[in-house]
C-alpha cells in the first residue's frame, strides 16, 4: 500500500495548488496515467422535470462527443448511464454491461472499445436531489494491475474536490489555503473518515472501530460540519485537502 499511499499524498499537494480546470486535468492525466489508466470523464448532471442536463467539466479522451440529443438518450436509455445514475456506491464495469441489442448501447461499447477501454471504474457523487456528478476511470485490456477500487475512489474525490474548490473561489472570490483548519477533526473523527475513505459503510466501520453504527454517523456528521461539507463524500475530499486525514498512516486509523 507504500506505493499507493505515495501517490495520494502527492496528488492530494498538487491539486490543493492547482489554479485552473487545466491543471488539474494536467495533474490527474499524470497521476492517472502512471497507474495504467488512460481514459477519464467528469460529468455534471442536473435534473429538472424529466429533462437531464449534462456538462462535461473535464475530459481526457478523443475528440468524440456526444450530440445534445444523444446526451439525454444516454441518461434514458444506456444500461451503464442507468446504472451510474441510481448507484449508491462506486462499482467496476466491463464491455457485458452493454445491452447489444440497444441502439446507443452498441454505440458506447463501440467508442470504449476504439478508446482501448476494456475495464470501467464509475463514481457516482450524489450533490443533491437534483445533482450529480459521475466520474468515470478506463483501463486498456491488457493492464498489467488493475488499481483497486478505494484507491481510485480517494483520487476521484480529490478530483471533484479540487474542481469544486475551483468553483467555490470564482462564485464569492475568496483564497483558500489547504492547510488552514478553523475547527480540528477529533481523533475519532479522523479514523472514522478516514475507513469511509478506503469505502468502508457505517456498518463496516463500527465494527472495526468497536462502536455502534448511529455513533460512526453521528462522528460523521460532526466532520462534515466542521469541515464545511454537504455530505460525507466532500466530507472525506476535504479532510484529505486539508491534511487531517493523511493516508501515509491508514494503518493507524484502527485504534
Amino acid at each position: 500500500m507504500f506505493l499507493e499511499t505515495e501517490i495520494l499524498s502527492n496528488i492530494a499537494i498538487s491539486l490543493a495548488a492547482a489554479d485552473t480546470l487545466d491543471e488539474i486535468k494536467a495533474i490527474a492525466r499524470t497521476t492517472l496515467s502512471s497507474i495504467n489508466v488512460d481514459y477519464f470523464t467528469v460529468y455534471s448532471y442536473k435534473y429538472y422535470a424529466e429533462t437531464i442536463y449534462v456538462n462535461s467539466i473535464i475530459e481526457n479522451q478523443s475528440d468524440y462527443h456526444f450530440p445534445e440529443n444523444k446526451k439525454f438518450e444516454f441518461k434514458n436509455n444506456s444500461s451503464l448511464g442507468q446504472k451510474a445514475l441510481i448507484a449508491d456506491a462506486p462499482f467496476f464495469w466491463t464491455a457485458d454491461v452493454f445491452n447489444p441489442n440497444l441502439p446507443i448501447d452498441k454505440e458506447l461499447s463501440e467508442y470504449y472499445a476504439a478508446e482501448g477501454v476494456a475495464v470501467g471504474y464509475c463514481i457516482p457523487i450524489t450533490r443533491s436531489s437534483t445533482a450529480r456528478t459521475i466520474i468515470h476511470f478506463g483501463f486498456p485490456p491488457d493492464v498489467p494491475k488493475q488499481p483497486e477500487g478505494w484507491f481510485l475512489h480517494a483520487i476521484g474525490l480529490m478530483i471533484n474536490f479540487a474542481i469544486m474548490r475551483l468553483r467555490f473561489l470564482a462564485q464569492h472570490k475568496r483564497s483558500w489555503i489547504p492547510k488552514q483548519r478553523s475547527v480540528p477533526l477529533s481523533k475519532r473523527e479522523v479514523q472514522t473518515i478516514s475507513w469511509i475513505a478506503l469505502g468502508k459503510s457505517s456498518w463496516e466501520t463500527s465494527k472495526i472501530l468497536g462502536i455502534s453504527e448511529h455513533t460512526v454517523n453521528d462522528h460523521i456528521e460532526r466532520a462534515v460540519r466542521k469541515l464545511g461539507a454537504s455530505n460525507r463524500t466532500e466530507a472525506v475530499a476535504a479532510a484529505i485537502m486539508t491534511g487531517q486525514v493523511d493516508f501515509t498512516s491508514f494503518d493507524q486509523a484502527n485504534p
